[in-house]
């Protein structure tokens, strides 16, 4: 499944073939607990039926989208399109694995409550530490979390007057101390050594 793409003077227009959808929800899958770095912002008026629009930062490059009614997504920034079609991996065909999926009742049941989430193809470390931050939280504290999760040292980052924070290097968590990880729940046993100074 490949989507459809229409440049516009606002963005990139993202829309699923005919007969198919996108399966994907910005607000299901980017404020699941899959990732700390995106925050949902004023809705942008540049279309009629914008629904919600997020902005946020992975693999090194920043990124405003939005989401019309319909389902369709629009990028901020086409010249960006490939990575953020793998990193939002629309070419999955999501559909099919919900029907294939579905023919469990358990997971036909569990399916329903977040249809639209996707798996975002993110950097393993930043997978790795959301996952166990995520894990050790239930989604209000999740939520809450996402303030002290800030203590780590993000490096911070501009695009179109917002701010954006990129997720820290292994390299810089481990100079946070032992206090810091056990406060933000990223606590693990790091043998003696393996951080440089």
């Amino acid at each position: 499944m490949k989507p459809v793409t229409t440049l516009l003077d606002c963005g990139l227009l993202i829309q699923s073939e005919p007969g198919s959808s996108l399966s994907l929800r910005l607000d299901q899958t980017l404020d699941c607990g899959q990732c700390f770095t995106f925050s949902q912002t004023e809705t942008d008026t540049c279309l009629p039926d914008m629904e919600q629009t997020w902005h946020g930062w992975a693999k090194g490059h920043a990124l405003r989208i939005s989401q019309l009614r319909d389902g369709s997504l629009l990028l901020h920034q086409p010249q960006d399109y490939p990575l953020w079609e793998e990193y939002f991996d629309l070419t999955t065909d999501y559909d099919a694995i919900r029907r294939t999926l579905s023919l469990d009742p358990t997971l036909k049941h569990a399916i329903t409550f977040a249809p639209g989430i996707r798996i975002l193809r993110q950097d393993p470390w930043e997978a790795l530490c959301c996952f166990i931050i995520s894990q050790n939280n239930n989604h209000q504290a999740h939520q809450r979390n996402r303030p002290a999760a800030l203590q780590l040292p993000w490096r911070a980052d501009s695009f179109q007057r917002l701010l954006f924070l990129s997720f820290p290097s292994a390299i810089s968590c481990c100079h946070i101390g032992g206090t810091g990880a056990t406060a933000l729940r990223l606590s693990c046993q790091i043998p003696a050594g393996c951080c440089p100074a």
